[in-house]
């Protein structure tokens, strides 16, 4: 559920961020044809980039050659509350169900209403099929007088009661068919179809409202080429009050009127080219913010993304070795989960000589300051828990409580924790870069600091400090 919300919230976002640019900056030139791929393509962009990962497109390559240098990521640990299973499980129900219901009966409305445009059409197309003419590469039909002349896809529905001189109606007919030839019809229905998915967002009605207006701009401004523009005005004006609402028809007679005369008013106005081109680094800086999705941690500064998780193998049998190896995304399993029976780390006070790393070798590079504060993410011998990560792991899970805040609002997710493995073996510097609230974040780092010293990493012998994350995943069950 918590995935769906965000997808909405991200794509609403761009959606927002790209139609606000449309509206400060496009929105009055006249450059139509760029318009309207724009706001075709800036609603897919919107809706698919909340969905891209581009680390598992393209790999660690391009964290390395941004000169970005990752933390230690440790395998998930998914958590899930025994208690909420029995105290909490109906009211998340409840509450999703209550969501979906309201979408699916929003859904369905403008699914009905979009069903019946469509038959209302086919219906008279069905009506009309004896008065039918092949025409010029379209069907024509007479509607005599009942419909206003409009066209869907290669249809033109020509309402032959009005008289018109020879000219209004060649004017008329080279209107629609613009609409014809170039598609218009396509985007309309693609419109349509998201405004049924996503009723509950205006901004989609922005969008086809700004995409019709820019059919009629370019289908105008094509007529005028080879028409006085004061007299087309003047039977867009004439044509303005004959309409039937059928708003998947292109219309020559559309309400939207007083904007085409303005925007026939401004026929051969040049366009600020600048205004075209400034969207290309709004489009890739949005681009990149989505698809890595980076957090900044307080205390390091150092950008977290969707980095190589790191995999445990021969737990058991490697307790003071290298615990961690790294694998390509390709080969990783994205659920990887930790089962294993739930016991405890040893109490306070347990030997640890036995696994005191050794002395430094080397006094100098152990006496340079920079040395000391330095920490590192990438070691010859990483930290390791005491009793190994499975010990670890299970540690986690037995101490973590979920909290009952989060509980009654049914909140679930992942909560990130950065903590530093200190020359010592001690955890200092725990923070959460990026949580889910309601309880959630306090609890996975008071959980984290209570934790027992590690075996420190070490690096040419020397113990170092090491920066490590931890992704604690709270589940309801």
């Amino acid at each position: 559920m918590n995935s769906l919300v965000n997808y909405v919230i991200q794509s609403a976002f761009c959606l927002l961020i790209f139609y606000g640019f449309y509206f400060i900056f496009l929105k009055k030139e006249t450059c139509f044809q760029y318009n309207r791929a724009y706001l075709f393509f800036s609603s897919v962009l919107a809706l698919l980039l909340p969905l891209m990962d581009f680390y598992s497109l393209f790999g660690i390559s391009i964290w390395q050659q941004s000169g970005i240098i990752p933390a230690i990521y440790l395998p998930e640990i998914t958590f899930t509350s025994e208690e909420s299973k029995h105290t909490t499980r109906g009211f998340e129900i409840s509450l999703s169900g209550i969501l979906i219901g309201i979408y699916l009966t929003g859904a369905v409305i403008f699914l009905v209403r979009f069903l019946i445009q469509l038959l209302t059409i086919k219906s008279i197309i069905t009506k009309n099929r004896y008065n039918t003419k092949y025409w010029q590469g379209c069907y024509l039909i007479n509607t005599q007088g009942k419909l206003p002349t409009f066209s869907f896809f290669k249809y033109l529905f020509w309402d032959d009661s009005i008289e018109f001189t020879e000219q209004e109606k060649s004017q008329i007919l080279n209107h629609e068919m613009v609409h014809i030839r170039q598609k218009h019809s396509y985007d309309v229905i693609y419109f349509e179809i998201l405004s049924v998915l996503f009723w509950f967002n205006p901004l989609i009605k922005l969008y086809k409202k700004s995409v019709i207006d820019t059919h009629e701009f370019i289908a105008d401004n094509l007529v005028i080429k080879t028409a006085d523009a004061s007299n087309y005005g003047n039977l867009i004006v004439r044509q303005l009050f004959k309409r039937m609402d059928l708003v998947m028809g292109s219309y020559f007679n559309k309400s939207q009127a007083y904007r085409r005369l303005n925007m026939i008013k401004m026929n051969g106005q040049k366009t600020r080219l600048y205004k075209l081109f400034i969207s290309l680094p709004m489009v890739a800086a949005l681009t990149l913010i989505m698809g890595f999705e980076t957090d900044t941690g307080s205390t390091s500064g150092l950008i977290y993304g969707h980095l190589p998780p790191l995999v445990l193998e021969d737990v058991d049998n490697q307790t003071n070795q290298n615990l961690l190896y790294t694998k390509p995304s390709s080969q990783l399993n994205p659920d990887l989960r930790i089962t294993s029976e739930i016991s405890t780390l040893p109490e306070k006070g347990y030997q640890t000589d036995d696994l005191a790393p050794p002395e430094p070798d080397n006094a100098d590079i152990e006496n340079d300051p920079s040395y000391k504060d330095e920490i590192y993410t990438i070691v010859e011998h990483q930290p390791a828990p005491v009793g190994g990560m499975k010990l670890f792991y299970n540690y986690i899970k037995e101490k973590l409580k979920y909290p009952a805040q989060a509980r009654r609002m049914g909140i679930e997710g992942k909560v990130f924790v950065q903590f530093v493995v200190d020359k010592d073996g001690s955890l200092s510097d725990i923070v959460v870069l990026k949580g889910i609230g309601a309880g959630c974040d306090l609890e996975a780092k008071k959980v984290l600091q209570s934790v027992e010293r590690w075996i420190p990493g070490r690096q040419d012998g020397t113990p170092v400090k090491v920066r490590m994350v931890i992704p604690i995943t709270f589940s309801l069950g």
